[in-house]
């Protein structure tokens, strides 16, 4: 029993020193390391609890059988102490060796929970790192210098790319900007009066000519506070449809962070960067991103997931409703926000670095206020979990 305990020692001990010796883990997994610790230790208390349990009952049935020979004595059986006191001792060692079992078996519980609740916890923190990880891709701040092209071009064949850049005023209503039938939007607040438009054309085709030929026929408007492109269509064309190309457009905004957004999308992310306007996004087959924005905004994906990331004291604006019909959420706030909160899934888990509580048993809703309240923030998806961390 003592080596399978030290086992389980082994485990609790393994699993928090990894987590402590990475000094680049930040503050919520080393919260998240000492959860699964507790919950290691609970599973050794629990499984010592019963063993203690087992080896006390054995215990009682020794001196049950002790107290039945002492009164067999003291009633004059004298003449049968030696068959009694021999009986008596090998109901004790059958008690003792149950006891011992008793005892093993539940050394090799406290064991198996410990290495359970390890392996869960390593599960989930490099979960966690992946997501983490992902986010910061996504937040990626994005420089008019950078090349959209080189980023893209990887080693493809048969494709072609270029950028195409506009400038223009910053418009009285609303930025439209639409992305179909193929293309991403990504806008970025800056400190300039105006608003510059960048258009990433690209074409595949069955050779790199083919492709570059393609470009010239894609026609992209930016002008009056509207972006949108046109091409080839690919509706009731003959042929093979790889042989004869296909092209999408995505667009990199920068514009002063005030300017109101109607942003629409297909087959492509849509990426909202420290503006501070009203905003009404939509697309489908995309992922929704949010970066320390304000005000009004409300949007929806359908196939994709949505990822927000706040900053500073509180939201500056009416409010925050982005929902998704299948894909996973993740809203990171600062640990001292303060905000009135919603987020809930259908079909998914609700995970939690910051102290709130769950509606039902099921994890799949969380109505709260945070800090001293503040504009409401409703994040919801159909099918995926919702992750809310800390930063």
């Amino acid at each position: 029993m003592t080596s399978r305990l030290a086992v389980a020692a082994l485990i609790l001990t393994t699993g928090a020193t990894v987590f402590a010796a990475d000094d680049q883990w930040t503050r919520p997994d080393a919260r998240h390391a000492h959860e699964i610790a507790r919950e290691v230790r609970t599973a050794v208390r629990e499984s010592l609890r019963e063993a203690r349990h087992e080896v006390r009952a054995a215990v009682r049935e020794a001196i049950h059988v002790a107290h039945h020979i002492t009164r067999d004595v003291l009633h004059g059986y004298g003449a049968q102490i030696g068959w009694e006191a021999e009986r008596a001792a090998e109901r004790a060692t059958r008690a003792a060796r149950r006891a011992a079992r008793a005892a093993d078996r539940a050394a090799d519980r406290a064991a198996e929970r410990a290495e359970r609740a390890a392996t869960r916890g390593s599960r989930e923190a490099a979960r966690d790192q992946r997501d983490r990880e992902r986010d910061e891709r996504r937040f990626r701040q994005v420089s008019p210098t950078d090349d959209p092209c080189a980023e893209n071009r990887g080693d493809r064949r048969g494709w072609a790319c270029e950028v195409r850049d506009t400038r223009m005023a910053a418009p009285g209503s609303a930025l439209t900007v639409d992305a179909s039938p193929n293309g991403g939007i990504r806008v970025e607040a800056w400190d300039e009066p105006g608003v510059l438009v960048r258009a990433i054309v690209q074409a595949h085709a069955e050779s790199d000519g083919n492709a570059r030929a393609l470009l010239p026929q894609v026609h992209v408007r930016a002008d009056g506070g509207r972006v949108s492109a046109e091409g080839p269509s690919e509706r009731g064309r003959g042929g093979d449809r790889w042989r004869e190309g296909g092209w999408s457009v995505s667009f990199r905004i920068w514009a002063p962070r005030q300017v109101a957004l109607d942003l629409s999308a297909k087959n492509g992310g849509i990426a909202i960067h420290r503006m501070q306007g009203q905003a009404r996004f939509a697309t489908v087959n995309g992922g929704v991103t949010l970066e320390e924005v304000g005000g009004d905004m409300s949007g929806t994906t359908r196939n994709g997931g949505v990822t927000v990331r706040l900053a500073g004291p509180r939201w500056d604006g009416a409010g925050l409703d982005v929902e998704t019909t299948n894909g996973g959420v993740s809203l990171t706030l600062p640990r001292d926000y303060s905000a009135a909160l919603e987020l809930s899934t259908m079909n998914g888990g609700i995970r939690s670095e910051l102290p709130v509580t769950l509606d039902d048993d099921r994890r799949r809703e969380v109505r709260t206020t945070l800090g001293s309240g503040g504009p409401l923030l409703k994040v919801r998806t159909v099918n995926g979990g919702v992750r809310l961390a800390a930063r």
